[in-house]
């Protein structure tokens, strides 16, 4: 049988206990930073839920409401570019 990997060229990079626990918050601040994005949107979406109800009743309110989510989903999304750009210095 032909081998395309030789196992005994390369030694693994030896594991330390530091090592494991860094990897180990880095994996638990990136879930943390999804769930907070996940959370984000949700707010987002009933904001204009809200605001699409309000249009019929009171269009002053409504107007200020799609207004709030232009200004926010801008802002999140500059945060958003920034941060995925910059990432290596963050994480």
């Amino acid at each position: 049988m032909n081998t395309i990997y030789n196992f005994e060229a390369v030694q693994p990079p030896a594991l330390s206990e530091k090592m494991l626990q860094i990897e180990l918050k880095r994996r638990k601040t990136q879930r943390q930073t999804t769930l907070v994005a996940i959370a984000g949107v949700i707010t987002q979406l009933c904001m204009l839920l809200i605001s699409i109800l309000l249009l019929p009743v009171n269009i002053t309110l409504a107007i200020i409401g799609f207004a709030y989510v232009c200004v926010s989903l801008s802002g999140s999304s500059v945060i958003m570019i920034v941060f995925t750009q910059k990432r290596r210095s963050f994480v």
